[in-house]
């Protein structure tokens, strides 16, 4: 399936979820050039799953993002949590040319030790303010060029 929203647009904020896609996934996924705000976004980008979910992730890439709220997360442990037999896997996200006004917090990725997130990079992004520290939990190959928040470099 392909989805195509025109250039330039605001984004309804919105989450990548497979849910109970067990033997499938989302691959391959661009969003650019877009406004993403609303007085009740508190995640722009989310990738929500589990072990009851499965399925898998790969490929998101999002450039040239104007986001109101909160920006990044990807956690394993939505709802179920782990246990369930059908581990996820989110891998290949890259972010780039992403400036954000407030957020609480700038990045919550959360895999499982036996599954991690795999293979994020996050490239000229400034989170703008945030209130609370970044949850980084179980990520392999996590690269951060240029990336800050309250004005100071965000490191891993």
């Amino acid at each position: 399936m392909r989805r195509t929203y025109e250039e330039g647009g605001y984004l309804r904020p919105s989450f990548i979820q497979p849910y109970r896609c067990r033997n499938g996934g989302v691959r391959e996924v661009f969003i650019r050039d877009r406004a993403m705000s609303s007085p009740n976004l508190d995640i722009a980008l989310r990738f929500k799953t589990n072990s009851v979910r499965g399925g898998f992730v790969e490929g998101f890439h999002a450039r040239d993002l104007e986001i109101g709220g909160a920006v990044i997360d990807i956690n394993y442990y939505y709802e179920e949590g782990p246990g369930h037999g059908f581990n996820p896997t989110v891998s290949g996200i890259n972010v780039r040319n992403v400036t954000v006004r407030t957020a609480k917090r700038a990045l919550n990725l959360r895999g499982y030790p036996e599954a991690p997130i795999r293979d994020i990079t996050l490239t000229d992004v400034d989170f703008g303010t945030t209130a609370t520290a970044n949850v980084i939990e179980n990520v392999e190959n996590l690269i951060l060029k240029n990336v800050t928040a309250n004005g100071a470099p965000v490191t891993t």
